[in-house]
């Protein structure tokens, strides 16, 4: 082989190496348009699966605060069973953890260690007494955080001792004593 012959091999096989090189398995990092498509895949996932998470979540904190409202509820009957009435407004739910001024001692307990949270960590609105004749108004101001709006939650209980429905969604009707008798 000449020298030029065998200078022309080691050109072509210097390009076949660089050109190899570019297609080769140990090249490092990804192409712009390799990111882009996991990107694209990602924002599909999330544009299919994210509404159906939410949707649960949503529902999952309004479970939340129901039940919470029934351990709040059962620890306010408690309360006014041995203590003789309901926390006033002033005392709020904090009597349930915390004996009040003015109530003797023989008479409270320590019905909760801490009072709950709803499932958008915010504090129940407790007042006594309640609308409507209630002995209580027990309710969370729901995702919005504002109260009187459609989102408030109000525990779904019918009082014997009422005769009506104290808990009512808002935006819902809470029947009569005189319908509730005809049924």
């Amino acid at each position: 082989m000449s020298l030029s012959a065998s200078r022309n091999a080691r050109v072509r096989a210097g390009n076949l190496s660089q050109a190899a090189m570019r297609f080769s398995p140990k090249r490092k990092g990804f192409t712009f348009i390799e990111i882009m498509m996991v990107v694209l895949i990602i924002g599909i996932m999330a544009a299919v699966v994210g509404p159906r998470l939410t949707g649960r979540l949503g529902s999952a904190k309004v479970s939340t605060t129901k039940e919470q409202m029934k351990i709040l509820e059962s620890a306010l009957d408690l309360y006014e069973m041995e203590v003789g009435e309901f926390p006033a407004t002033e005392q709020g739910l904090r009597a349930l953890c915390v004996r009040p001024s003015g109530v003797p001692g023989q008479n409270w307990r320590r019905y909760m260690k801490a009072l709950p949270l709803d499932g958008w960590k915010r504090e129940f609105i407790y007042r006594c007494p309640g609308t409507d004749g209630a002995d209580y108004d027990l309710l969370s101001v729901g995702k919005d955080g504002l109260e009187g709006t459609d989102d408030d939650i109000q525990p779904d209980v019918l009082r014997e001792d009422q005769g009506e429905n104290v808990g009512v969604p808002s935006g819902g009707t809470t029947p009569s004593s005189d319908a509730l008798r005809e049924r």
